[in-house]
């Protein structure tokens, strides 16, 4: 489970990383990170920084 979990978190982060209008119970741990419901200017110039951190931290650092 944990590990679908997860890669419905990326899939979401990478293509609509944008939160729900009403909250939802148990978010994922990249959820904090997506942008607010109806920002659409910041969503535009914040997408590809988002997608950058797509791949964990200890990844990232990596590559």
């Amino acid at each position: 489970m944990a590990f679908g979990r997860e890669i419905a978190a990326r899939t979401e982060q990478y293509w609509c990383p944008i939160k729900h209008a009403r909250r939802i119970k148990e978010a994922h741990k990249r959820y904090p990170r997506f942008f607010e419901y109806g920002d659409a200017e910041s969503c535009q110039k914040g997408l590809e920084r988002l997608r950058r951190q797509y791949y964990p931290e200890e990844t990232h650092e990596k590559r």
